[in-house]
């Protein structure tokens, strides 16, 4: 009996181990995250991604391959934030960014519920969608993670909803957008 006890408190003590590494790995991508936003919404996602000179927004960059990039973006924007396809709670809508990061929020509580401010905007508005239209063109890693979920890639009526699907990232609410940002982030950091 006492053998029985000691190997279930051990199995309880490996498991809390596990969810504390897990939610600080979890903490941990969630600052590079926050980190990514701040760098990709200062200037052309293009650009900054072709190692050229950013300092300008998007739509007025001149990069030969501008014109197939903004209508990427379009489209994405179209049919993940036009069409709702974000989950309810998942993030500010505008912008596609965790509501517990988007300035135009604030927790109203603690159970997590959020309010938007009045007269505030979004600080990353279009940096997610044009950021990974700009780098997924330059790799198939998406859709190795859509066929992962079991999406069917040549079908936009289920990938565009995959990207509103919601997560629990740690503790944060957030969307898949938001983890395939950080992922392809992430990529191009460890290439660099």
């Amino acid at each position: 009996m006492e053998m029985v006890f000691e190997r279930q408190q051990q199995e309880r003590q490996w498991l809390a181990s596990r969810v504390t590494r897990q939610y600080r790995e979890e903490g941990q991508e969630i600052a590079e995250f926050e980190e990514a936003l701040r760098k990709w919404a200062n200037g052309c996602p293009l650009c900054r991604f072709k190692k050229s000179q950013y300092q300008h927004q998007l739509e007025d960059c001149t990069h030969p391959e501008i014109a197939a990039v903004l209508q990427g973006v379009q489209t994405m924007t179209q049919e993940v934030q036009g069409k709702k396809r974000f989950a309810k709670f998942s993030c500010c809508f505008d912008c596609g960014v965790p509501q517990l990061i988007c300035q135009k929020w604030r927790q109203k509580d603690e159970q997590g519920w959020f309010e938007k401010i009045k007269g505030v905007e979004c600080q990353y508005k279009g940096v997610l969608i044009s950021t990974v239209v700009v780098i997924s063109r330059e790799t198939d890693i998406i859709w190795k993670w859509m066929k992962d979920d079991s999406i069917d890639g040549d079908n936009p009526e289920a990938v565009y909803p995959w990207f509103g699907r919601k997560v629990m990232w740690g503790k944060m609410e957030a969307t898949k957008l938001c983890k395939v940002f950080h992922g392809l982030t992430q990529m191009v950091n460890a290439d660099r």
